[in-house]
């Protein structure tokens, strides 16, 4: 039996991968729910965050310890930092997703903004051990996301609310303007601090050759980038969105939902 209320192309806010995504519903209805729902979501982002915590000790100790692949020569003497993405690293938007599918209906910005303009998001479980823990040992927090620059105040708001460590005059969030890649903002925060570790749920978060490309040219970055992954990157699990999408559909042409809904079938791996 066909459930047509999960065909409508429903396109979400990839604010962590720097995309918008349209996705077929019965992807963002099972993600949203794994990422409610599940005892293993949460236990996923709390051994997250708690690996984490523990290398920070380990990258403090060490003044050639960096995660940034922008990184300049002579960051030793620089004050330590670990950046983290916001959207699904920081505060889970699941319900934004869940109200979109409810009504069937797709992202759109402006609903986007009032649903962020109103609070919406959750910690993710063990992000604010890990920002707490993390000014306790002198190591500053910067959250470096790919909501707009229009957002920020609202953003901003929702961190500290939350009781996420947020600079009074809010330097310590850093949106974009018109640019998805991170790289440009990540090199402006290496250039004034060491950064440890990054936090982040999509490969954008972490290289600007992770924020595109196909499936198998995304596979080849992540084997290249094999020994920071654990260790001064930390990815966290998100099935909703992101860069991953999109590289499914890379030089195809899929555009309504059941198109899309025929090509993910076709690259699912049965042997």
């Amino acid at each position: 039996m066909q459930v047509v209320w999960f065909l409508p192309v429903l396109v979400f806010l990839a604010a962590c991968g720097g995309g918008e995504v349209p996705v077929d519903g019965t992807s963002g209805l099972d993600g949203t729910l794994w990422m409610q729902q599940s005892a293993e979501y949460r236990a996923a982002a709390m051994q997250t965050y708690a690996a984490a915590g523990e290398r920070l000790d380990q990258a403090l100790a060490d003044p050639s310890w960096t995660a940034a692949l922008e990184q300049a020569p002579g960051f030793e003497l620089l004050p330590p930092a670990v950046i983290l993405d916001v959207d699904e690293t920081v505060l889970e938007s699941t319900t934004y997703t869940a109200q979109r599918l409810a009504a069937g209906e797709g992202y759109t910005f402006d609903s986007w903004r009032s649903w962020v303009e109103a609070g919406g998001g959750r910690p993710v479980p063990g992000s604010l051990a890990f920002c707490t823990y993390a000014l306790s040992r002198d190591v500053a927090v910067i959250f470096v996301t790919n909501n707009r620059e229009t957002l920020k105040l609202a953003v901003t708001a929702a961190l500290r609310r939350h009781g996420y460590p947020v600079e009074d005059d809010g330097s310590n969030v850093v949106t974009r303007s018109d640019v998805r890649d991170k790289g440009p903002r990540r090199r402006a925060v290496a250039a004034t601090h060491r950064i440890l570790l990054m936090v982040g749920d999509d490969g954008n978060d972490f290289a600007s050759d992770l924020g595109g490309g196909t499936v198998a040219e995304r596979a080849a970055v992540v084997e290249r980038y094999e020994a920071n992954w654990g260790r001064t990157w930390f990815m966290l699990p998100n099935p909703m969105y992101g860069t991953w999408e999109n590289a499914l559909f890379e030089g195809l042409a899929a555009e309504t939902a059941q198109e899309r809904l025929a090509a993910k079938r076709n690259l699912l791996e049965t042997d």
